[in-house]
């Protein structure tokens, strides 16, 4: 699910993604990359997103300062029930 917040204010994206964390039906959440998030040598694609606990969108290759998502988040997987015999 991609989230975009106007004018990527980065303070409402921060409280949006607080808010994300703390839901049980909320996965993976990313945003844009933080500067040297991770990323060791220079010119490398960061890990961090900017928010706490985030990934960075470049990760999954979101990132886009126009037109890309400021939030992304994925839903947890389910697991298929056990068989009874």
């Amino acid at each position: 699910m991609s989230l975009h917040v106007r004018d990527r204010d980065r303070e409402r994206i921060g409280a949006i993604v607080r808010y994300l964390q703390q839901q049980n039906w909320v996965g993976a959440l990313f945003t844009a990359g933080q500067p040297g998030g991770g990323a060791g040598a220079e010119g490398r694609v960061p890990v961090e997103g900017f928010v706490p606990g985030t990934f960075a969108l470049e990760l999954v290759h979101l990132a886009n300062d126009e037109r890309g998502p400021d939030i992304v988040f994925t839903f947890p997987g389910v697991r298929p029930r056990a068989r009874q015999a």
